[in-house]
């Protein structure tokens, strides 16, 4: 989108992003208006408008954005012939490490997950993603090293436990030393495998 002289405002724009994902992060989708994130972003209620059709547009932005950062942060440079366990070990201390550093883009991501506002691209890419985290949880189960359930079920277990473990820090009634992160993955791993 061009502003003034035809000159794109980068600035103003990831202003909009960081104040949107704060507030969609804190308050939900239904929760934020326009006029709070053009608050929060300093700009008028109308120049969000110039950088995005409607709030739906911004809301699945902010989710294809931030779903693919925390995927290639607990992917990046991991080698896919480490042992099964290796791998879950190794994914879920990405996982924390991302989650810890971008509290507003975890909750963000957890709260907006199954949205019905999602459009198709949102949903497609949240797809992909655990597309590849089912065949991990396949080959355990063809390896017999993982329990013989539905692979979805799996990721319901993992994604419950770690979500849950990150809301109880997040408020206070947790603190995430690295031998509780340790427990809770220990504990994680002990409910999916054989």
């Amino acid at each position: 989108m061009k502003s003034f002289l035809g000159v794109v405002d980068l600035d103003k724009r990831e202003d909009i992003l960081q104040a949107a994902l704060e507030l969609f992060a804190e308050r939900g989708y239904h929760g934020t208006a326009v006029s709070l994130i053009a608050e929060k972003a300093k700009v008028g209620s109308g120049t969000i408008y110039r950088y995005f059709q409607d709030k739906e547009q911004l809301v699945n932005e902010l989710y294809r954005y931030w779903k693919t950062e925390v995927a290639k942060a607990v992917k990046e440079d991991l080698a896919d012939n480490l042992p099964l366990r290796t791998l879950f070990h190794e994914t879920w201390s990405r996982w924390v490490e991302f989650a810890m550093k971008n509290r507003a883009a975890y909750s963000f991501l957890i709260a907006h997950h199954h949205a019905p506002y999602l459009d198709q691209a949102s949903v497609a890419i949240n797809e992909k993603i655990h597309g590849e985290y089912r065949i991990f949880f396949e080959i355990g189960r063809q390896e017999q090293i993982i329990k013989d359930i539905n692979p979805e079920l799996i990721m319901a277990i993992v994604t419950g436990i770690f979500s849950e473990m990150m809301r109880e820090y997040w408020a206070g009634h947790l603190q995430l030393t690295p031998e509780l992160i340790d427990q809770a993955e220990e504990a994680c791993w002990h409910a999916i495998r054989r």
